[in-house]
């Protein structure tokens, strides 16, 4: 936060331990976590995000780049369960719906109004740049519109392959959520 009175934007920051060691007293290894965490995506269907709060409380593990020099995003594309719609962008949709059933109720919310403006924008950017890295296909829309708004596509994903990925490797659907890919 920045300073009252002054230009400064203040020093107060966290930092990441310096720690590049593995955790082999704990009985874990690369090959182990990378297990554990495509078990978790697929059979309990947990984001990223989920499953490092599972690794830290259970597992003892706080940083995976420590252990497999990999994120948890960056195992989940290589053992192919990549999620449909990035954690990021579903969760801002999701706020957005919490909105608009707000103001169907208080249809005079003006800072809710506003702040749904700001949340649709950032939909719309981050879905720009999702389309731009192959993250997202190519024909996946946001609609503002609807009052219950969903994930729309042009049609059905499943049954459909969804565009080349940016390595030039075609994706299937396997299961909801997840998109395995072929890498």
């Amino acid at each position: 936060m920045g300073k009252m009175y002054s230009k400064g934007k203040g020093i107060s920051s966290t930092t990441v331990p310096y720690r590049k060691y593995s955790c082999e007293w704990k009985g874990l290894t690369s090959q182990n976590l990378i297990k554990i965490i495509a078990n978790l995506a697929k059979n309990n269907n947990l984001p990223p995000s989920k499953i490092g709060l599972v690794l830290r409380d259970e597992k003892l593990v706080v940083d995976t780049r420590n252990i497999s020099g990999m994120n948890i995003s960056k195992i989940l594309r290589l053992k192919g369960l990549v999620p449909l719609v990035p954690e990021d962008l579903f969760y801002l949709i999701k706020k957005a719906n919490k909105i608009k059933a707000h103001l169907s109720d208080f249809k005079h919310d003006l800072a809710n109004r506003y702040h749904l403006n700001l949340i649709e924008s950032h939909i719309y950017r981050l879905s720009r740049y999702y389309k731009r890295i192959f993250r997202l296909p190519k024909n996946w829309k946001y609609i503002s519109n609807n009052n219950k708004n969903k994930l729309t596509k042009e049609k059905t994903m499943k049954d459909k392959t969804i565009p080349k990925a940016k390595n030039n490797q075609s994706t299937n659907i396997k299961h909801w959520g997840y998109r395995e890919t072929n890498i």
